[in-house]
């Protein structure tokens, strides 16, 4: 049993919970102002990466006038559209961001405190609003240019707005506009509206006429379209079919659902795992497998129906993929993202404290659930929303951030358990301790299960490599060489950080260091290949080779260079400049006749290509034939105008010689 809510029109109950959201908000803002004094000092708050670099540069554009996309959108509009608005009314701080978002966490923990207080009284309440202040998923992931703020305070707001209209039956049509926002930024939430329109109807069975069940849905249902309009109308306007909000459901479907998953994210070409690739890569990948060219909204039904297709042909594995994901979703582990929480807490204090996680809150959550019993009807739909929520997560794949509306479901019924282990303490009612410490035990043990058992295991190098990059940007590049060393040595499989590492070389100047990392890559990616795992995929194995190639090639290696170019050319068969590089090294090795076939090659793969005409003339003025050699060179001038501007001045100079040369061999008879 719960405590009693005291009648909302007390003047006790008035008084004490404006004490309780004073010393609540407080706890709040202490925990959040402790935090991004401690961030703003790392890399990472100067610096942003993967999404919430995609999320600034859209703003930026929208901040600019650039209202509509020229294609439909791939990622939930909501945020980026208010960032953009922010930026032109009140400049681009990324600070001034952050310290917003973190009201709106206060904000959001004060309306999960009003809500807890009206299903399960005060003492509840009080320790909900205490865990959530303190919660630190929510203060790491506001402190970033994230969504998750906002969805956590539109998440919250809706359970509030849920609870009046239980109460008073008041209230739906505002829940459906939450809601319709809500969807505008976790498009899971598009779940909820079949599941409330249920509820209220169900609610308002027997109240009036044959109409009454009908009218909380209709309006919930009014008010959600209200605030997806938009997103349908740009969507449709931009031909990309009818979509709710984006186009990205069958991709994300797939990625979590598909021989060999792991629950986790995974590109669908990998390399390409940044905003402005995913859209483009889903809609380009499924038209190539379906053989035709397809729109936004046919790629997203193409790869909903490729995930359906393995879930029909391999029912087992299905399965117990479905079961991994639930206990992913369920784990103390922050699944990373972009950053991880575990890295970053290396470099921020606070989030090293001893302060609520979601592998407390969870099991705590679970035995509330039993001891919220006989539940009030939003009691009941609180564990309605929670299960909707944890299983449209586990449907697709597992991040962190994507539970973060769980946890407001997750919260109330965790200060049930915690107030009840108050009392039990104050009342010394050691069997009640007991048995609560025995039903907690079992649920501690499964959100602390060791994951290596399930072969996941999270190390440091993308946080290591995205801290490295950063540090490029700000010009300490032998600190960025080190991070990336360290990155390759956590992970040796990670291509990118050995990639990003050679071009820190690079950059560095330090030819030598970068020859020794491109070799050591193309060394542990051909021992792992042998052994089963591609470590690079074609493009990335091309570029690795092709940069190895130029540095053997400056160094004297021209065999050992033209076998990189060779092994490039071949694995990116549509690539020009492999065959190119190819061609340069053989005419140095005296190969004219193969050098000249390798740039014949590279303009079959792109006829007209400027580089490859000037270095085909080449070979022919070496070769003797003037005549071909200037030819090639005019074509090349019709070219460059156009695709190499930068060779056009080159290509004539070059011209001029051949031809005057030409002009002065004696006519032949």
């Amino acid at each position: 049993m719960t405590e009693p809510p005291r009648p909302p029109g007390d003047p006790g109950s008035r008084r004490a919970t404006a004490l309780d959201l004073l010393w609540i908000g407080l706890l709040a803002l202490a925990a959040r102002a402790v935090y991004l004094v401690q961030y703003s000092t790392t890399p990472m708050s100067r610096h942003l990466v993967v999404d919430e670099a995609g999320y600034d540069r859209w703003a930026r554009l929208i901040a600019g006038g650039q209202w509509l996309q020229d294609r439909p959108f791939y990622q939930a509009p909501l945020y980026p559209y208010a960032l953009g608005l922010w930026y032109r009314l009140c400049g681009d701080s990324h600070l001034a961001v952050r310290i917003a978002q973190a009201l709106a966490g206060i904000a959001a923990v004060l309306l999960l405190y009003l809500a807890t207080r009206r299903l399960f009284g005060p003492r509840a309440a009080r320790c909900t609003g205490a865990l959530a202040a303190l919660y630190v998923p929510f203060v790491f992931t506001e402190a970033m240019l994230l969504k998750e703020a906002w969805a956590i305070l539109l998440t919250s707001l809706l359970l509030l707005l849920l609870l009046r209209v239980e109460e008073s039956g008041r209230g739906a049509l505002a829940a459906g506009l939450v809601l319709g926002l809500l969807c505008l930024l976790r498009e899971n939430a598009l779940l909820y509206v079949p599941l409330l329109a249920l509820w209220l109807g169900l609610r308002a069975r027997g109240e009036g006429g044959w109409g009454a069940p009908l009218r909380a849905p209709a309006l919930l249902a009014a008010g959600t379209a209200l605030a997806l309009l938009p997103a349908v109308a740009h969507n449709l306007v931009v031909g990309g079919g009818l979509l709710l909000t984006t186009s990205q459901a069958g991709a994300n479907f797939y990625i979590g659902n598909h021989p060999g998953a792991l629950g986790v994210y995974e590109p669908l070409r990998r390399g390409r795992e940044t905003p402005e690739f995913e859209g483009t890569d889903a809609r380009e990948e499924a038209s190539r497998r379906a053989g035709r060219p397809l729109s936004p909204a046919e790629a997203s039904r193409f790869w909903l129906g490729e995930g359906l297709r393995f879930a029909r042909e391999h029912p087992g594995e299905f399965a117990s993929l479905q079961a991994r994901k639930l206990l992913l979703t369920l784990h103390d582990r922050e699944i990373p993202d972009a950053w991880d929480l575990e890295f970053v807490a290396h470099e921020v204090p606070f989030l090293r404290w001893p302060l609520p996680r979601f592998g407390w809150i969870a099991p705590l959550a679970l035995l509330g659930v039993v001891l919220a019993w006989p539940w009030r009807r939003g009691a009941a739909l609180l564990a309605c929303l929670a299960l909707a929520t944890l299983l449209s997560i586990s449907a697709f794949y597992v991040f962190a951030r994507y539970r973060l509306p769980l946890a407001v479901f997750l919260l109330p019924f965790a200060g049930v358990t915690l107030a009840r282990a108050i009392e039990a303490c104050r009342g010394l009612r050691g069997r009640e301790l007991a048995l609560g410490a025995a039903l907690l035990v079992p649920a501690w043990l499964l959100v602390h299960l060791d994951l290596a058992r399930l072969g996941l295991t999270f190390t440091d190098e993308v946080g290591l490599r995205n801290v490295a990059l950063l540090q490029v940007e700000e010009g300490r590049l032998d600190l960025a060489a080190e991070g990336l060393e360290r990155a390759v040595a956590t992970n040796p499989d990670f291509a990118d950080g050995w990639l990003s590492w050679a071009r820190v070389e690079q950059e560095r100047g330090d030819l030598a260091s970068q020859r020794q990392v491109l070799e050591r890559l193309v060394a542990h990616a051909t021992t792992r290949a042998a052994q089963g795992t591609a470590v690079l995929d074609a493009a990335q194995e091309a570029a690795a080779r092709s940069a190895l190639g130029d540095l053997l090639r400056r160094g004297g290696d021209l065999p050992g260079a033209l076998a990189c170019f060779e092994r490039a050319a071949a694995l990116i068969p549509a690539d020009p400049g492999p065959p190119i590089q190819a061609g340069i090294t053989l005419r140095l090795l005296g190969r004219l006749a193969e050098a000249r076939a390798a740039h014949l090659e590279a303009l079959r793969r792109d006829p007209g290509n400027p580089v490859a005409l000037v270095n085909l003339a080449n070979v022919e003025e070496d070769r003797g034939d003037l005549a071909a050699a200037v030819a090639r060179l005019e074509q090349a001038a019709a070219e460059c105008a156009l695709r190499r501007p930068d060779l056009c001045e080159i290509i004539a100079a070059q011209r001029e010689r051949v031809m005057a040369t030409l002009a002065s061999l004696p006519p032949s008879r």
